[in-house]
């Protein structure tokens, strides 16, 4: 666990958690509770994880530490969206083509550094994104390879 102040100490304390503050049993807010069923542990990246063993649902939990003040407010689905469906700027193209020399698929470096792969649709300059797992690739060549970049 890191050694910086733990944000779910407050949590601890609330819940009267029994253990430590980073990884406690306590009664669970979602149903009326005798033995502590409510597991809470803080992951090493800071998440904070709730498991009911007495079988209360996961957003059940979540809803019922909410409504306590115990839990930040949910980001709304739309602005989840757009922070992870951002694309990153293309710094690099890769060209892969098959033995005759046509494009197969272009391999992409964004930044931030990721990749992703696309393959031409037509000769419009229309590309298809592919999920990964797509690409059959069978023998492609990296066309910087060939010495007249054929």
């Amino acid at each position: 666990m890191p050694s910086q102040a733990n944000p779910d100490i407050g949590l601890f304390r609330a819940l009267n958690g029994r253990g430590k503050p980073h990884d406690f049993m306590a009664l669970c807010p979602a149903h009326a509770d005798r033995n502590p069923s409510l597991h809470v542990t803080t992951t090493k990246d800071g998440a904070t994880l709730v498991h009911c063993f007495a079988g209360c649902a996961q957003d059940t939990v979540v809803d019922a530490l909410r409504d306590k003040g115990l839990w930040p407010e949910q980001v709304s689905t739309e602005s989840r969206k757009n922070t992870k469906q951002q694309p990153g700027e293309i710094i690099a193209k890769y060209d892969y083509v098959t033995a005759a020399g046509e494009l197969a698929h272009q391999t992409l470096r964004l930044e931030p550094k990721s990749f992703r792969q696309r393959r031409p649709a037509s000769k419009d300059g229309i590309w298809i994104i592919c999920e990964w797992g797509q690409l059959e690739i069978g023998c492609l060549l990296r066309k910087a390879d060939f010495p007249n970049g054929r």
